[in-house]
């Protein structure tokens, strides 16, 4: 198929709601700074068997999505991805629209609404690469959950570029998804499902982020969700989206290696996440930016604390079940442990401590939501730090 023959005539139509969706997702990937111009379209590209595909690219991230649409003729063209995007998400989704090619130009009809865009050079669009194999799937919403629950503790330092990333582990003990930014460590797991019957191998990666939680947010609603892995990328295949990346590079600490941090945590808390998490907040009203919440913990339940000689002081004290046969006093950074209990589902958080300045465990008070672990790190303070 030729620019020529793909280009001068030919119409995509579709849903305005449907194509909004697709087409938004995969405009979503396009760099704000391409490395080319041409990497700020979107490519529309119809075969002969009437599949219909939108994609885009940054060299980093690979988008396709599937059209739901009836086409008339051979579309290949590039567009502006944004400015489509954002036409078609202010058209009434479910309205009709035609996206008819005439030669360097596509017009777009909705209803009352009449539009024309400037194609791109298609010939400066670059291939995309082979898709990778499938190694095995996973439920959407597993993954999606998985995702979400530990992807607060990954770090926004640039410097630290491995720890930006989700550490995937693909194996038949299933699916586990690590983040880390040095100070917290949070571990979920899901079912997994190997393509091949008897595949022993645990395969891994090490996947930016932010890329991870928005994709599999996206791919939430689908049943399942194929992941693939080659050489130094990554797919995603669920719901008629598929999305590869390039795989992060440098060392990630397991959590074997981070766990044996905590080893000794011999006092138990079972507290409600609601009641510890408002404490924070009404606590955390007396602390400077960077100043830690101390939190005592005795047979008698919990004493948060916090204050300074400009705020003024504040204690209040939160019912628990603690067992322990000793007190102990911990200071904690309020956004590290209001993150981990944003994560945790269930009315209970079971946290489990051993040093003041080792780091403790912090996990489901569900036994049956095992699979979740957050470790947050303690911040070391002077005496007298505190009131």
């Amino acid at each position: 198929m030729t620019t020529a023959t793909a280009t001068r005539t030919a119409t995509i139509t579709g849903s305005a709601g449907h194509l909004a969706d697709q087409i938004g997702w995969v405009a979503a990937h396009l760099p704000t700074r391409p490395a080319v111009p041409v990497l700020v379209g979107v490519r529309l590209s119809a075969t002969p068997d009437g599949a219909v595909t939108a994609r885009g690219t940054d060299y980093e991230v690979w988008a396709c999505a599937d059209l739901d649409v009836d086409t008339d003729g051979l579309v290949d063209v590039v567009l502006p991805g944004r400015l489509l995007s954002a036409l078609l998400s202010s058209l009434p989704r479910h309205l009709m629209v035609t996206l008819a090619v005439d030669h360097d130009q596509v017009r777009v009809t909705c209803g009352p609404t009449r539009a024309s865009l400037r194609t791109l050079p298609l010939e400066e669009y670059p291939d995309f690469p082979a898709w990778p194999e499938p190694l095995g799937t996973v439920d959407a919403h597993d993954l999606a959950q998985a995702v979400s629950r530990i992807v607060a503790a990954a770090s926004t330092d640039v410097e630290l570029v491995a720890l930006t990333g989700i550490h995937l582990a693909f194996g038949p003990q299933g699916m586990q998804a690590e983040a880390t930014d040095r100070y917290r460590f949070a571990l979920a797991t899901a079912p997994w499902t190997p393509t091949l019957d008897g595949d022993d191998t645990t395969h891994t990666a090490l996947v930016p982020a932010l890329t991870l939680h928005q994709t599999t947010k996206a791919l939430a609603k689908s049943e399942t969700v194929n992941i693939g892995r080659d050489g130094d990328t990554v797919s995603l295949t669920g719901d008629g989206r598929r999305l590869m990346t390039r795989l992060l590079d440098g060392e990630f600490p397991t959590w074997e290696r981070m766990h044996t941090l905590a080893q000794g945590q011999d006092i138990e808390v079972d507290v409600a996440i609601t009641a510890l998490r408002d404490t924070i907040k009404r606590v955390s009203l007396f602390a400077e930016r960077t100043t830690p919440l101390r939190i005592s913990i005795t047979g008698e339940g919990l004493v948060v604390r916090s204050g300074s000689e400009d705020l003024g002081a504040v204690a209040e004290d939160v019912d628990a079940h603690v067992e322990t046969d000793r007190d102990l006093v911990v200071h904690v950074q309020p956004h590290f442990l209001t993150e981990a209990l944003a994560a945790i589902p269930g009315e209970t958080v079971r946290l489990s401590f051993g040093h003041p300045e080792k780091p403790f465990l912090a996990r489901p008070g569900d036994e049956e939501q095992s699979g979740l672990m957050w470790l947050v790190m303690p911040v070391r303070q002077p005496t007298g730090g505190t009131r």
